[in-house]
């Protein structure tokens, strides 16, 4: 089957406009993309609620959070703090006291 003038047409532009990326954004290459990792740790709404309520208070204990936040369970809250630690968006503190404090 034989290729139109108009396939033709399409796929110089596709070339074109890979060709430009790829060019003005090398690390597009490779398939890196330097939002894509702050966006997969935050689009889940349980993420979005503990940035917020951190980004307000700056420091909260686990329980404190946990008040914080209507609807979520302890499982669900620790979980996302440790997807959020990974990614580097919170930071965890251990203070050395009695009773122990996060």
């Amino acid at each position: 089957m034989a290729v139109t003038i108009t396939e033709k047409q399409g796929n110089k532009l596709k070339n074109k406009v890979k060709k430009y990326f790829l060019k003005s954004r090398p690390h597009l290459e490779n398939g890196l993309c330097p939002t894509k990792d702050l966006i997969a740790a935050t689009v889940d709404k349980w993420s979005m609620f503990v940035l917020f309520n951190l980004g307000y208070h700056k420091i909260l204990r686990f329980n404190e959070l946990k008040k914080n936040i209507d609807g979520i369970s302890s499982r669900m809250l620790s979980v996302t703090l440790k997807k959020l630690e990974k990614s580097g968006m919170v930071e965890r503190n251990i203070f050395a006291e009695i009773p122990p404090k996060v």
